[in-house]
């Protein structure tokens, strides 16, 4: 058999496919393996400019809850804790987390159910729990499609900057504390 001929699918007498390939073995290798959790991502998802336009940090971020719902069986989505540490484990310097994050949510990825809390004394805090945004909830809300509502990849790339600069602005707002844009500077050396 070529190959070809092990992925092409049987017809009948009308020659319309039977939906069933001719090779049996191809249809046990095409789908996901017994015993190891996936997660679905489908083709417009892939093709929109939604996820063209996010940065690698977004998409890593969009990776690291997969892998978090993945972990909980795929019965969690809505309650999946992942936190800084996660993220930077993951790949994500700590300083571009929240950014990373925003814009995640901004395209419409990923939301946040329960924003977390820090550890403070006795207090042991929590993380902050996230749901992917085109799955169903354990809640029971139903899955939402926001990414797919950038009809361009202008448009798309118009939103992640802008959330990207928004981080930008409030770094610089904390470093030099008086809310005017930071020079570059370092202070020590004024």
């Amino acid at each position: 058999m070529t190959e070809n001929s092990r992925t092409r699918r049987g017809v009948d007498l009308t020659g319309r496919s039977t939906g069933a390939f001719k090779d049996p073995r191809f249809r046990k290798f095409n789908k996901p393996p017994k015993g190891v959790p996936f997660a679905w991502i489908t083709l417009p998802m892939l093709r929109s400019p939604a996820w063209r336009a996010m940065s690698r940090n977004a998409r890593l971020v969009v990776e690291r809850v997969m892998v978090e719902h993945m972990s909980h069986g795929g019965n969690k989505n809505g309650a999946l804790p992942v936190t800084y540490n996660n993220f930077e484990e993951y790949g994500i310097r700590r300083n571009s987390v929240k950014k990373a994050i925003d814009e995640a949510i901004e395209l419409g990825f990923i939301a946040i159910s329960e924003k977390g809390t820090r550890a403070w004394g006795e207090y042991a805090g929590h993380a902050t729990t996230f749901r992917l945004a085109w799955l169903p909830t354990i809640h029971g809300d139903m899955p939402e499609s926001k990414w797919s509502r950038f009809a361009d990849l202008a448009s798309a790339e118009a939103a992640s900057a802008r959330v990207r600069l928004a981080g930008i602005q409030r770094r610089s707002e904390r470093a030099n504390h008086s809310g005017a844009p930071a020079t570059g500077r370092c202070r020590a050396a004024e």
